[in-house]
């Protein structure tokens, strides 16, 4: 009480006291999120404050079946955490799961949400997510509502949200305010610029040095002729641009946003014309760079895990060539195809073999045809549309 900031009301010839609750600091106002922004849409963000995190999802859900369970990690800091959820759709196994996991967590500090991420997280080796994080209210609402679970950090902006599948890498916000035949091919295009970001480096690169032959016989020439004076091979070309651009962005990323903006384009234009006026770089690899981290750009919840798997499919195509670029994707797949969060298949929404389970995942049909919660998420209430409103929309 008082050691958090209560005042202590103490009566003489009394002995009870009574606890008011006094606390009062700094805090910053709610905004919109930096990470987060949107076209069409609410404009409020979590802020580093706990009590307002939850009162704004509150505001989203009000019903008396939110429920709020509160608990402190941190032998040191004692961390104020909460877990939100809707009781009657929320399954308990998980609740119960998510509560035992953060409970376990035994460290003298818990500082932002990322910390306990790691900590509760399914397949720690692999750079897939397995939790979502969010700065926006409306996002964790509408998890909540589909029978997910929230985790709410004092002194972060940051919730966490679970289980989190492949799909939701490639979902935003976006997606459900806008006409739905809109939002599913902004949808598509976020699966083809991941495919982007990971796979042109190494397809060029095994294209150019193995499979000289698949390519038409006219771009061949062009890229022969670009490549005459460059003294590196190929896959020099792929591993120094890529690192390169990887520097110019995180310059970017960790400098005051005005001068890394300036610095990240006035850097690439750059180094881009001198290093192919000097005959380091070939114009063909500029382009393929450039594709490359534009189209990682689009997909930015999984533009880290997209540079990983670059790097593994650059050197497997150098070694083998398309065998070993299929080799590689046939790695990853292996590798998502046995991952789990919380218990529920990775690629569960992927491989769902009903039309009603494929729904909102690489397209997104309109909202009086989504009728159930996903079944993958084993809600205990399916039924998210009643049935006065779908007579409504026949």
């Amino acid at each position: 009480g008082v050691v958090a900031g209560a005042g202590a009301v103490l009566v003489e010839g009394c002995n009870l006291g009574i606890s008011v609750d006094a606390q009062g600091w700094e805090k910053r106002s709610v905004t919109e999120p930096q990470t987060e922004s949107v076209v069409r849409g609410p404009r409020q963000g979590f802020t580093e404050d706990l009590g307002v995190n939850v009162s704004l999802v509150r505001r989203k859900i009000l019903s008396p079946e939110l429920k709020v369970r509160m608990m402190d990690v941190g032998l040191q800091t004692r961390t104020k955490v909460a877990i939100m959820y809707v009781e009657g759709i929320a399954p308990k196994e998980l609740v119960d799961e998510v509560f035992q996991r953060i409970e376990r967590i035994e460290t003298d500090a818990i500082l932002e949400s990322g910390y306990i991420e790691e900590f509760i997280r399914d397949s720690p080796n692999c750079p897939f997510p397995t939790i979502g994080h969010t700065e926006r209210p409306d996002r964790v609402a509408g998890k909540i509502l589909e029978g997910r679970v929230a985790v709410l950090v004092d002194g972060t902006p940051f919730a966490l949200t679970m289980p989190f599948l492949f799909v939701e890498a490639f979902q935003a916000n976006e997606d459900y305010f806008h006409h739905w035949m809109v939002a599913s091919f902004h949808r598509t295009l976020r699966y083809i610029s991941f495919f982007l970001t990971t796979s042109t480096p190494g397809l060029y690169l095994a294209l150019v040095t193995h499979h000289p032959q698949l390519i038409p016989m006219s771009l061949s020439i062009s890229i022969a002729a670009a490549r005459k004076n460059v003294p590196f091979p190929a896959m020099v070309e792929v591993i120094a641009m890529g690192l390169v651009f990887e520097i110019l962005r995180e310059g970017g990323v960790r400098l005051p946003k005005p001068v890394g903006q300036a610095i990240s384009i006035v850097g690439a234009i750059v180094l881009g014309e001198a290093a192919v006026g000097a005959s380091l770089v070939s114009a063909p690899m500029i382009i393929v760079v450039g594709v490359t981290g534009v189209a990682g750009f689009v997909v930015s919840k999984l533009n880290d895990t997209a540079v990983l798997i670059r790097i593994l499919l650059v050197f497997t195509s150098a070694v083998l060539g398309l065998y070993g670029f299929l080799f590689g994707i046939m790695g990853i797949m292996v590798q998502l195809a046995s991952m789990e969060s919380f218990g529920i298949p990775y690629l569960s929404s992927l491989t769902s073999l009903t039309i009603q389970g494929s729904k909102d995942t690489v397209i997104r049909l309109p909202w009086w045809r989504m009728v159930l919660r996903p079944r993958h998420l084993a809600p205990k209430n399916r039924e998210r549309l009643h049935r006065q409103s779908r007579s409504k929309t026949k």
